[in-house]
């Protein structure tokens, strides 16, 4: 369950007016931010931060280092538009102060929604997590076998409902099982684990701050390129 991004090279400019009959405006409400760690690869652990509206989990910003060590900020909505592109530091928080109106997106797709009657999310209890008390849910295919062939990971979540954030799934098999079925409560994720096909904790991701936010991401004109996400 690794996403695999085939990106388009964006130029996306601080918020300013702009003239169009099209533009579609999402609300930021949260920034969520969490810490990474990779079991067996701690040069790859790293910091990452969501932007996300607390009511609707369909889109998110993600602000995350990538192989170069530059910033880069995704964001996807899964009804059909996403862009990429990377910034600077300061950037990004002048984004948080003012918004930001992206000119040049594209079209998503994601290609594995069929994989939804594959997968489900099943309920493991509760327990304490970093003193916030957690639902927790393992999301993982129903096809031992395919599981085991496909050599496909598995994640355990943690959910802190005390705060009623519409829960964040980047993953978007993920998003549709819980779309599908609603088997999630709100509430702030505290914490994913990551498993391998052979039950090694393979990663963990730890959340570090809730801040409220107030800001809009503005996607101005339509898709001009198809923009294809894939996420197995």
């Amino acid at each position: 369950m690794k996403p695999i991004f085939t990106t388009l090279a964006v130029l996306f400019t601080i918020y300013s007016q702009a003239q169009s009959d099209s533009v579609t405006k999402y609300i930021v409400d949260y920034k969520l931010e969490y810490n990474i760690t990779y079991y067996h690869d701690s040069l790859k652990s790293h910091k990452i931060t969501y932007y996300v509206n607390s009511k609707s989990n369909s889109y998110f910003a993600m602000a995350s280092p990538d192989k170069q060590g530059k910033l880069t900020l995704y964001f996807t909505d899964y009804n059909g538009k996403a862009f990429s592109g990377h910034i600077s530091q300061d950037s990004l928080t002048l984004i948080e102060n003012r918004g930001l109106a992206q000119k040049v997106f594209a079209y998503y797709e994601n290609r594995y929604k069929y994989q939804v009657k594959n997968y489900d999310f099943l309920s493991l209890g509760d327990t304490i997590v970093n003193n916030r008390n957690c639902t927790v849910f393992l999301f993982r295919s129903t096809n031992p076998k395919k599981e085991k062939k496909k050599k496909l990971w598995h994640q355990v979540f943690f959910i802190d409902t005390s705060k009623k954030i519409a829960p964040v799934l980047i993953h978007a098999t993920a998003y549709e099982v819980y779309k599908k079925r609603h088997q999630l409560p709100d509430g702030v994720i505290a914490q994913i684990d990551n498993y391998n096909t052979d039950n090694k904790l393979m990663s963990t991701e730890q959340l570090t701050s809730v801040t409220p936010v107030n800001f809009s991401i503005k996607l101005i004109g339509e898709p001009a390129k198809k923009y294809v996400i894939t996420i197995k």
